[in-house]
């Protein structure tokens, strides 16, 4: 398998308290979806075809995932803009000041 033809999509799911993840794989010049293995044996459908994840974890279950990663020397290739932290850390700071009473 090609890796560059392999993309991982995730979500959250708050209904399972999980992430759910969709393994994504171009053959023949479409893409399709590894499904959950079922019965030792793997699924390809069209990924147009609303489908359960490849596979499902816990949100601890993911944190312990990326932890380990972390460890093994795995970083992220991708960063989210610096005005999208910026005014994600300014409504932060405003939630603390109104919490506290300090919002004026």
């Amino acid at each position: 398998m090609n890796q560059r033809a392999l993309k991982i999509h995730c979500h959250k799911n708050f209904a399972w308290n999980a992430i759910e993840f969709h393994l994504v794989y171009k053959m023949q010049g479409e893409e399709h979806l590894l499904l959950q293995a079922k019965d030792k044996e793997a699924k390809w459908i069209t990924y147009d075809n609303v489908c359960e994840p490849s596979f499902r974890l816990t949100f601890e279950e993911a944190s312990e995932l990326m932890t380990k990663l972390w460890r093994e020397g795995v970083r992220p290739n991708e960063k989210l803009p610096d005005e999208t932290v910026v005014a994600a850390k300014e409504e932060h700071i405003t939630d603390l000041r109104k919490m506290l009473g300090l919002d004026k």
